[in-house]
């Protein structure tokens, strides 16, 4: 979902047509996935509708100032998570239990946009040395090289020091 976002905000405004295939061709997912994805991401109010640009018969999708804002944040990839499972129109069992937990789609909204409040008067802080180590080494373990986690933190405490020294590339 945070690939959706960013997706967008890179090609916008974008028909939804011309959206939906860019989606299911950059992430290798089906046309139904983009669909819900695009569809998560206007319910939540990520996305706006607007009027085409090109023949004002249509219309045209971009990323809302509330997107941008969310984009903005180091936390938003968490976020966008727990907007997929309240507002998907295709929901696992699982997740329909939640949605029904939740209640109608109104109060699902409603508990995003209070998670998104949360979340954005979090001050953002720089993660300490053993969050870094811990989540390069989750990320080793789950990079399907065959490292179990125990391999991956023990090269993640080694290598992380050494990347930090690294002058930046950007």
């Amino acid at each position: 979902m945070p690939g959706a976002l960013r997706l967008l905000a890179e090609l916008e405004p974008l028909r939804r047509r011309l959206l939906v295939g860019e989606l299911a061709h950059r992430f290798g997912c089906s046309g139904r996935a983009a669909e819900d994805a695009l569809t998560v991401l206007w319910r939540g109010g990520y996305v706006e509708r607007t009027g085409s640009t090109v023949d004002g018969r249509g219309r045209d999708y971009r990323v809302s100032e509330r997107g941008h804002a969310l984009l903005a944040h180091p936390g938003h990839p968490g976020l966008l998570r727990l907007a997929r499972r309240l507002l998907t129109a295709c929901p696992s069992e699982k997740v329909r239990r939640l949605q029904l937990r939740q209640g109608s789609l109104a109060e699902r909204q409603q508990e995003l946009a209070r998670q998104e409040r949360l979340l954005l008067q979090e001050p953002i802080r720089e993660p300490t040395l053993p969050e870094r180590v811990a989540s390069f080494a989750l990320a080793l373990s789950h990079a399907g090289r065959g490292f179990s986690l125990e391999s991956a933190l023990d090269l993640a405490i080694e290598i992380l020091p050494l990347l930090e020294q690294l002058p930046d590339a950007g």
